[in-house]
């Protein structure tokens, strides 16, 4: 088995938690507060919703990453960038259901930032 095969499984199931998550917070404020109650999940979902952009703007700006890119096979590269609008999509899903779910949330979510660095 190669890197690449368990990257994609690990993609995988990150969708597929993402899908749980999505489905448990939507409009229980119980599972939205125990989600936030957690230190890092806020920053994984604004990670997981800038990921994708910061991932084309450094596939663009570096020309070894091109070049690999384009070894790849089609399929691979399609079926990895679906992977990862799905994993944008459920990430912008759970932000919406915990911000409608906890009126505090949203306090939370303008005093975050996160670094492009």
């Amino acid at each position: 088995m190669n890197v690449v095969f368990f990257c994609f499984k690990a993609s995988e199931c990150l969708n597929i938690l993402l899908r749980v998550f999505v489905n448990l917070t939507h409009g229980d404020s119980n599972w939205a507060q125990g989600f936030i109650a957690n230190e890092f999940a806020v920053g994984l979902i604004v990670r997981l919703i800038s990921s994708l952009s910061s991932t084309e703007d450094e596939e663009h700006s570096d020309v070894s990453q091109r070049s690999a890119a384009s070894s790849a096979s089609p399929s691979s590269s399609h079926h990895q960038q679906q992977h990862a609008w799905d994993r944008q999509c459920l990430a912008l899903g759970l932000l919406t259901n915990l911000v409608q779910s906890v009126p505090r949330f949203k306090n939370v979510l303008r005093r975050t930032s996160r670094s492009f660095f």
